[in-house]
């Protein structure tokens, strides 16, 4: 889905690539190690060959989506085709060969990891939780943003969002100073008792009762740092869970839910959301 948005059209070899070098990044202690070595030694040589190998392929799709000369209108725009993408504004804006490696490398990798983990997390909990698959098949676009974000609250793909003090910083009786580290725990607050009534149940109707209160529900973090990203990942959970279960009941494959699991930075399905989906008996035809 990234792929499409991002460049217009599925790459199966840039898909590879991409998760390849992705897949390196999920093991915390390698992170660890990474950091404490310098580049270009020898624990970062896979990783480095790994992202030499997702930059080949991005510029070598980047090229392909360029007007061919001054003057000339972007591919997807000149009546070849191929749908519009992110890329051809990136294009149209101006952007250089390497800042648009850099942009694309920025959506491909933090928006697929994150919202891929929201949507397993999503489709876990709505296994086994029919009553609430039921009432979204109504169509009832508040009760599914009210969904998107219990999933968000109660399954944050992100446990923190860690901040550097740039100057005298003020946090109750505390006064941080300039350089240190501080990190709020999304987890934590999503589950504080005083903020949310039974924190650790599944249930969306919550979010119908009006806005929670201000800094209780932070899974994009907050700020001038919130995630830019925010707004195209609740799109795409709103789009691919309407369709979801227009088609499939979701059943679990066992009674008890799935424990979190870190998966480098990010909390994951232990199991990898592990769910059996049956043709939908009350198919919802869209018009």
């Amino acid at each position: 889905m990234i792929l499409r948005v991002v460049l217009g059209a599925p790459d199966v070899r840039l898909r590879a690539a991409i998760r390849a070098a992705l897949d390196m990044t999920t093991s915390l202690p390698r992170l660890i190690a990474l950091s404490l070595a310098p580049r270009g030694s020898a624990p970062w040589l896979p990783f480095e060959r790994a992202v030499a190998r997702v930059d080949a392929l991005l510029r070598e799709a980047i090229r392909a989506r360029r007007p061919a000369g001054p003057g000339e209108v972007v591919a997807s725009e000149a009546g070849d085709g191929r749908p519009p993408a992110v890329i051809d504004e990136l294009i149209a804006a101006g952007s250089t060969e390497q800042e648009l490696r850099d942009q694309v490398v920025t959506l491909l990798a933090a928006g697929h990891e994150t919202t891929a983990g929201s949507l397993a997390w999503a489709l876990e909990r709505l296994a086994r939780h029919p009553p609430v698959v039921d009432r979204l098949r109504g169509g009832d676009d508040a009760y599914l943003d009210a969904t998107v974000k219990e999933v968000l609250r109660l399954r944050p793909v992100l446990s923190i969002t860690p901040r550097k003090v740039v100057e005298p910083f003020a946090v109750g009786e505390w006064t941080l100073p300039p350089g240190v580290h501080l990190t709020p725990c999304l987890y934590l607050a999503h589950r504080r008792r005083e903020l949310w009534r039974d924190p650790t149940a599944f249930r969306p109707e919550r979010f119908l009762d009006g806005a929670p209160a201000p800094y209780s529900w932070l899974p994009f973090g907050g700020g001038v740092r919130r995630c830019a990203g925010a707004a195209f990942a609740t799109m795409e959970l709103h789009e691919v869970l309407r369709a979801v279960v227009r088609r499939f009941d979701l059943r679990p494959d066992r009674p008890a839910g799935e424990r979190m699991r870190r998966r480098g930075v990010t909390l994951a399905p232990s199991r990898g959301g592990r769910v059996v989906p049956l043709a939908c008996a009350r198919r919802h035809r869209p018009d």
